[in-house]
């Protein structure tokens, strides 16, 4: 937003002559998408048919096709039109809960980017004052629900928000943990997003379950029927998310339907979860 620079004040030939540069700047770089606003809303000068004229003259003029969307504030722009290639979006609480994220895929049937999930720091802002391990437990949230989320932070001490330069927080470590295991996996999919929301994997095959703020102390094996057949084997790994340690659980499970939605373990066999917040659990298919 404008901020004294005068983008505010530009009219509409001066606006798109300024995106025809962009474009002819950037688009050759292939690291390259484009958000056409931060927080688009707070220009109040422009309306979305405006914005949209601007999408059109990006998808007009950049031969590469990158990635483009817009950033929101307290209006949200369509992002169910064809030039929108993803959702954008600020929406704080979308990463505090389970389901929203799914919720929004539904909506959409588009990548769903959380964009500015707060900002771990200590300033005085109610925006920039997660602690790491909220940071980190907002982005398995948003990882579990099949979407994506944007880190960043704030503190006192650092001019990382405004310029950039050395990340402080305890966050992007345990945050390039999560990336590693989202590497290994196969596609992150909602599983059963009406009934568990806290599982995201691959029917039949793969299968990560986060148990976020809560201690469950024991997971008895039960996975939701899509996918599975009888006589499936399954190993289990115990995922501490903010210590950053895997630890394999020495049993094997074997699956058998229990009734028209679930699957159990044969033997009835459960998973001892270590008593405290931020466990979480990756099931692999072994035969």
């Amino acid at each position: 937003y404008d901020e004294g620079w005068g983008f505010e004040r530009m009219d509409m030939p001066t606006r798109k002559r300024f995106v025809r540069y962009c474009v002819a700047r950037f688009s050759a770089y292939r690291n390259v998408w484009w958000s056409l606003a931060n927080e688009n809303s707070f220009i109040e000068s422009m309306t979305d048919e405006e914005w949209t004229a601007l999408f059109k003259e990006i998808k007009h003029l950049d031969p590469y096709q990158h990635l483009v969307s817009i950033h929101n504030a307290g209006r949200i722009y369509n992002y169910t039109y064809p030039w929108v290639s993803h959702v954008s979006m600020q929406y704080y609480n979308a990463a505090d809960v389970p389901g929203v994220v799914p919720l929004l895929r539904d909506i959409y049937k588009k990548p769903i980017v959380l964009d500015e999930i707060n900002y771990e720091g200590d300033i005085n802002r109610r925006w920039g004052q997660l602690t790491g391990k909220e940071m980190t437990y907002r982005f398995w949230i948003v990882y579990i629900g099949g979407g994506y989320a944007t880190h960043g932070e704030s503190f006192e001490n650092s001019p990382w928000i405004s310029t950039g330069g050395k990340l402080i927080g305890k966050s992007p470590s345990r945050i390039a943990f999560l990336k590693k295991i989202v590497d290994d996996a196969p596609e992150l999919k909602p599983i059963d997003q009406y009934y568990v929301m806290n599982m995201a994997g691959k029917e039949g095959s793969y299968y990560l379950l986060y148990f976020g703020k809560k201690k469950p102390g024991e997971w008895k094996f039960l996975l939701p029927d899509n996918g599975l057949k009888e006589g499936m084997k399954f190993k289990a790994e115990i995922i501490d998310t903010w210590n950053m340690t895997i630890e394999s659980v020495d049993k094997v499970f074997e699956v058998k339907r229990q009734d028209d939605y679930k699957f159990v373990d044969t033997k009835g066999q459960s998973i001892q979860i270590p008593d405290k917040p931020y466990m979480a659990l990756r099931l692999t298919r072994i035969n």
